[in-house]
């Protein structure tokens, strides 16, 4: 009777696996190097976020000609609505590429603010705000105000 064991090599009684374990550096290293750049094209930046923060939904909508809307909706009612300009840059290190976007005159929402007060209370409402461009574990693009506190806009659609 011969039994049949694919990927097994018999060693003094033992099986040794080693064919499959010899995959898993090169998977290991696979991933490494894929990981080296978290650089977003531009165009696939414009589109619709949205941010749940303090009972609070804000979208927010990237267009194509660089300018964004920033709505903010409380219990379905919009409370805040603001316009202005965004621009990318695409940045490089030695190992590292990456994105971020810069928003001129953001504001953001109202309980955001209303919590940072007390810990900022010199920073103007209107700043601005640049952020570096992340990816969520789903693979989904996003825009993270303060991530820590999950302050982070996630993209919905395209243009």
């Amino acid at each position: 009777m011969h039994i049949h064991r694919p990927h097994a090599v018999f060693l003094t009684g033992c099986i040794c696996v080693w064919p499959k374990v010899t995959r898993l550096p090169l998977l290991l290293a696979a991933t490494l190097l894929s990981g080296c750049s978290d650089a977003v094209p531009e165009s696939n930046l414009v589109g619709t976020y949205i941010a749940n923060y303090g009972g609070e939904t804000a979208t927010l909508i990237l267009k194509p000609d660089h300018t964004f809307t920033h709505a903010v909706v409380v219990n379905g009612q919009k409370v805040e609505e603001q316009t202005s300009t965004w621009t990318v840059r695409q940045l490089e290190a030695r190992w590292y590429k990456w994105t971020t976007v810069d928003f001129t005159k953001f504001v953001t929402a109202r309980s955001y603010r209303n919590n940072e007060e007390s810990r900022l209370p010199q920073r103007p409402i209107n700043a601005g705000w640049v952020s570096q461009v992340e990816r969520s574990w789903l693979g989904r693009i996003e825009l993270c105000f303060d991530s820590d506190v999950g302050y982070c806009y996630t993209k919905h659609s395209g243009p």
